[in-house]
């Protein structure tokens, strides 16, 4: 727990030193100009649509749910995405967030390798939409970037994803590995454990409506993520077109996902003013759009500290595998 804590102010402390040699790269009357003349009713309107993804996300998250007959009331999960938001920001690992949505379900006795397999196909199909995004926006916008070393680390994460996605959703493999060691006990108990959630995630492949309802809602998210950058531009007085956002916004998501940082600090503000300077948006007003970005994703965390402190002690998953439960 020691090392993880370390490892996690190590990378907030490289994400503000990242934060400050920007700074230093920056035109300071540009800046400075940019935080006087910011349209905060535009941020306003950012801050809305920060909002609108977690409502989404916890209303997908719940489809999966429901998939497998565990009904627990949408405003619990959202109370939870609430409060995963939150502690994922402090605890020493890049999945905190992750683990406290699966503790919350193993508490209210939901099965571990459903809590398990229900959090992880919702990560799943957020990163299938998005590396779809990413992969579209690099297409449409390498004329631009000529940057190939930045389409070799996108290509390259996308088969990262593409083989755990093909290993995740292989119940054949499982139970090779289950023939293979099944004279080695431990081994044996560990792979019996392994299939166990396997067969529950592949329920999920085998569930298409579901699949596909939650990927489409994850494309939704990430759209939505893009409007939200372009809001911000607007904000800060960037003359911004909306095509150039819908390209870049995407391949600086699946890039921040590199646990480097702590909420992308640094690493999204340097994203930014790369990509945007090829189109001639000012390196000031990228890196002010970003910071006030970062800012609203932890304003949007205060709700989960609020649930947290009042109500974790009530929180507890009523679960019903036939009568919904609100």
């Amino acid at each position: 727990m020691k090392k993880k804590s370390f490892s996690k102010a190590i990378r907030f402390i490289i994400g503000l030193l990242l934060i400050y040699f920007i700074y230093t790269k920056l035109d300071q009357e540009r800046l400075i100009g940019g935080i006087e003349s910011i349209d905060w009713l535009y941020v306003f309107f950012a801050f809305l649509t920060v909002i609108l993804n977690r409502v989404l996300m916890a209303y997908k998250w719940d489809i999966l749910l429901r998939s497998k007959n565990i009904y627990s009331g949408y405003f619990y999960i959202l109370k939870v995405m609430f409060i995963g938001n939150f502690l994922g920001m402090f605890l020493p690992t890049s999945v905190g967030g992750d683990i406290t949505r699966i503790y919350y379900l193993t508490k209210g006795n939901v099965a571990k390798e459903e809590s398990v397999s229900s959090v992880l196909v919702d990560r799943l199909t957020g990163f299938f939409s998005l590396f779809t995004m990413a992969l579209l926006g690099l297409f449409l916008s390498y004329s631009i970037l000529q940057d190939k070393m930045l389409l070799f680390a996108i290509i390259s994460l996308f088969a990262i994803f593409m083989v755990t996605m093909t290993i995740l959703f292989n119940i054949r493999l499982a139970e090779w590995l289950g023939h293979k060691f099944k004279n080695i006990s431990f081994i044996g108990k560990v792979l019996a454990q392994i299939k166990s959630f396997y067969v529950s995630i592949v329920d999920y492949r085998n569930n298409l409506p579901v699949l596909y309802k939650t990927i489409f809602i994850s494309f939704v998210v990430n759209f939505i993520r893009v409007i939200q950058t372009y809001l911000l531009f607007v904000a800060v007085g960037a003359n911004i077109q909306f095509i150039h956002v819908l390209m870049f916004v995407p391949i600086s998501l699946v890039i921040t996902q590199l646990p480097i940082s702590i909420a992308e600090i640094g690493i999204k503000e340097g994203i930014y003013v790369y990509l945007f300077s090829t189109v001639g948006i000012d390196m000031a007003l990228s890196f002010l759009a970003s910071v006030i970005g970062t800012i609203l994703q932890f304003v949007a965390i205060i709700p989960g500290f609020l649930f947290y402190v009042f109500e974790d002690s009530t929180l507890k998953l009523n679960v019903s595998p036939v009568n919904e439960i609100d």
